[in-house]
């Protein structure tokens, strides 16, 4: 059973490596760009010569150290070295999709501890066509990696339960630590396990066992709060930025701005300026005296969150809600967009170099002319420029509205082509998309975000490191290209769309110049579409919202009402525990996806009830028929 699903995991994982390829080359993409940061900080571990403590004097003003724990820095160092990392990135991502399968190995042998092997198995086999999980063990972060030690930690904690020895207590805290050096979620999870001791363990033990997990995981984490400590003599247990999510928390729910909170980091920078009096506090989240104002956000988001009780619980519900979404392909809120995760293709995605071959000639071009013949947005308006070579297309709507749609060019199916258009944006964001000509099938998709100014951050996540802008561009200077591969699939025609892309409605202006269609061959590893097949079926009818919830919640009664209380416990605990830590934060769908492994558990008790109810009634019926 764990060789099926560590097999089963993997060959999922690279069908979406195999999915994402286009995505995973783009260096401007979330599933790449997340890394640079931690790239800065391996780059530093090398000059200096040591992986935790700098051999250079650091400025204490100067927070950007804390931004996260050291752990993935560390393993960047491990297998690159000072190396320059391959395009792909191709050894980390392998890495992290053999932690993700060994992970859904990890949740059968808990379920395996508890249940019977059949749900167990079953539980394994959910967390391994997982579309988020799968599509999030792609990104170059810690997101996926230190889920295995959480999940070693509670099958440890198990094993303790049921044989209580004092060492696999140890054991278990320590790997709470280890999850911490890649990401500090799980910070609060040993306190919160010693409630669960409480209900669990005998009298004698519980002050022991308890002692032990939390001393085991403030062991392990020791280091990085020592050196924090001793490099900025403030007491800061792993990382920095409470502040910033409590502030974005409060400010992704407030619409009308009224409690003067931001959504944004952009935002945050901006408010600091205006609660301080420091103009210099809009250029960076943590520069200068990120440490203080990051303590300054806490206290005002705490004040906001006290004023308001009642609305603070609302919202702490409705993220709580969030959190356990899953795919919906109905309009939702936006910020309910980061739940949701695109599954596993029908066909084969783009195989080729995404370096068109000299010679080729375009299978079909846009010129500016024809772009303003093509169906244009009522609240869109279109005017040429630079002697008629360029177009210029501004209006006002909602996110994903159709700004402008081309006339459709003929393809062949299952074969790669790469789409290049001259687009510069002005103002606002928007997005190219190649689409099939009833707009229902999106083949390829670039999005377009203008440049931050000298005064704001570009960032794709709390607490990144601030990049150059490029200079603004000069009168008469050429449009740079955008490229988008992508593959046919089924389809034999596309279109080109230009789209809004703003979280919320607000003006956008694109410049477009002459797009050309290449057509590269066939599409490759056309014989992975019958288990693709298979595995999108499983996918687009099991992780939806409603049936998922629905499973969760009705293996949770199930479990109730057998009287399985301390098994229900111990299953829940990850998964409250999350949801009450999490849910006053601002925060990203993908950093709570350790509590999903055992929520899928509760999914497969309620699948497994369902089945042995239909095959005992089928058994029933057929015994009744036959003595009839």
């Amino acid at each position: 059973m764990c060789a099926a699903v560590l097999l089963l995991s993997v060959a999922v994982r690279l069908l979406y490596f195999q999915d994402m390829r286009g995505e995973v080359l783009h260096e401007q993409s979330l599933a790449t760009n997340l890394v640079y940061n931690y790239e800065e900080e391996k780059q530093r571990m090398f000059n200096d010569g040591g992986l935790l403590f700098p051999s250079k004097p650091v400025d204490p003003s100067d927070a950007r150290m804390l931004f996260h724990p050291p752990g993935y820095s560390i393993l960047l160092v491990a297998i690159y070295g000072n190396d320059t990392p391959d395009r792909y990135y191709a050894a980390l991502r392998l890495l992290q999709i053999l932690f993700a399968a060994l992970a859904d190995v990890f949740i059968l042998l808990i379920a395996a501890q508890l249940f019977p092997l059949a749900i167990a198995f079953i539980a394994g086999v959910i967390a391994a066509i997982s579309p988020h999980l799968a599509y999030h063990s792609l990104w170059l972060s810690p997101d996926t990696l230190y889920i295995l030690p959480i999940l070693a930690a509670i099958y440890l904690f198990i094993r303790a339960y049921k044989r209580p020895r004092l060492v696999t207590v140890v054991s278990a805290g320590a790997m709470l630590g280890l999850s911490c050096w890649l990401r500090s979620n799980a910070l609060l999870l040993a306190p919160f396990l010693v409630l669960v001791i409480a209900v669990l363990f005998e009298r004698g033990k519980r002050l022991s066992y308890s002692a032990a997990l939390v001393c085991a995981m403030a062991i392990v984490i020791s280091p990085i709060t020592i050196r924090n400590w001793v490099v900025f003599h403030r007491f800061v247990p792993v990382t920095l930025a409470s502040g910033v999510l409590l502030v974005e928390g409060i400010g992704e729910y407030d619409a009308e701005g009224r409690l003067g909170m931001a959504a944004y980091d952009q935002g945050v920078c901006i408010k600091d300026a205006e609660w301080h009096g420091r103009r210099d506090y809009r250029k960076s989240l943590w520069v200068p005296d990120g440490i203080d104002r990051d303590y300054s956000r806490v206290a005002r988001a705490l004040a906001v969150l006290r004023a308001n009780p009642t609305w603070a619980v609302s919202v702490m519900i409705q993220r709580m809600a969030f959190m356990v979404r899953y795919n919906d392909f109905r309009t939702t809120a936006l910020t309910s967009r980061t739940s949701r995760a695109p599954s596993v293709s029908w066909t084969p995605s783009f195989g080729h170099n995404t370096e068109v071959p000299s010679g080729i000639q375009p299978i079909s071009s846009i010129t500016a002319e024809d772009w303003m013949s093509s169906p244009i947005s009522q609240k869109a308006a279109g005017s040429l420029a630079n002697d008629g070579q360029e177009v210029v297309l501004s209006g006002s709507g909602r996110a994903d509205e159709t700004l402008l749609l081309s006339t459709p060019s003929s393809l062949k199916k299952h074969t790669d082509y790469i789409l290049k258009i001259s687009a510069e944006l002005e103002e606002g964001e928007a997005a190219i998309e190649a689409k099939s000509t009833d707009q229902r099938v999106t083949l390829g998709r670039e999005v377009l975000l203008k440049a931050p100014e000298p005064s704001a951050i570009n960032s794709k996540e709390p607490g990144s490191i601030e990049r150059q802008s490029e200079p603004p561009p000069t009168p008469g200077h050429a449009i740079p290209v955008v490229e988008i591969p992508f593959a046919s699939g089924h389809q034999t025609a596309t279109g080109v769309a230009i789209s809004y892309h703003a979280r919320q409605a607000s003006k956008t202006s694109i410049k477009l110049g002459r797009t050309e269609l290449f057509e590269l061959g066939p599409t490759p590893y056309q014989w992975t579409r019958p288990p693709r097949a298979v595995i999108r079926a499983l996918q687009q009818n099991l992780f939806k919202t409603s049936y998922m919830r629905l499973l969760i919640v009705t293996g949770i009664m199930l479990l109730a009402l057998a009287g399985q209380w301390r098994t229900l416990l111990i299953v829940l605990a990850v998964p409250v525990y999350y949801l009450l830590s999490h849910a006053p934060f601002g925060i990203d769908y993908r950093y709570t996806l350790p509590m999903h492994y055992f929520l899928f558990i509760c999914a497969a008790a309620a699948l497994y009830c369902t089945g042995m109810s239909g095959a005992r009634l089928t058994k029933y019926l057929k015994r009744t028929v036959t003595n009839i």
